[in-house]
């Protein structure tokens, strides 16, 4: 069984190298969703940070230029938000495709060569931080647990 001060110690540093992961100038951010998702896990005295979202792994690797091609169609077609001023990914189906065709200029292309990505080492950077900051957080816990046994 876990000891109690084991599992506090744990929980502190996950919670500390999510907040140093998740830090402004440390995480991409475009719409939140990747700060959002980085999270830990407590298991056998070892702490996992990580994320669920699937393309965190190319954000922080970076990816290849590459070329992309239809499916299940012959050509790819997307449009430009106008409120935005960026491009919508998804490729909208029967109605919404009618209605994207009168809210703006389409794009239409059999192929489309999307750039290399460089990386970013966001969960890297979080380790080499946390190494730097030190454990000084976990002095109030620690001292706490220290006086309860040489109380006993």
């Amino acid at each position: 069984m876990k000891n109690d001060l084991q599992v506090q110690v744990g929980n502190l540093v996950g919670l500390k190298l999510v907040e140093i992961a998740t830090r402004e100038e440390n995480i991409p951010f475009y719409r939140g969703d990747l700060r959002k998702s980085i999270l830990y896990v407590l298991k056998d005295n070892v702490v996992e940070v990580g994320t669920n979202i699937i393309y965190a792994k190319a954000v922080h690797d970076g990816l290849p230029a590459r070329f992309i091609r239809p499916k299940r169609a012959k050509v790819l077609v997307w449009w430009v938000d106008p409120q935005k001023r960026r491009s919508v990914s998804s490729i909208p189906q029967r109605k919404a495709l009618i209605k994207a065709k009168k809210s703006g200029p389409n794009t239409v292309s059999k192929k489309v060569r999307q750039k290399a990505r460089k990386a970013n080492p966001f969960l890297i950077r979080t380790l080499t931080t946390f190494e730097q900051e030190g454990l000084d957080f976990l002095k109030p816990v620690i001292k706490k647990y220290v006086v309860a046994q040489l109380l006993r």
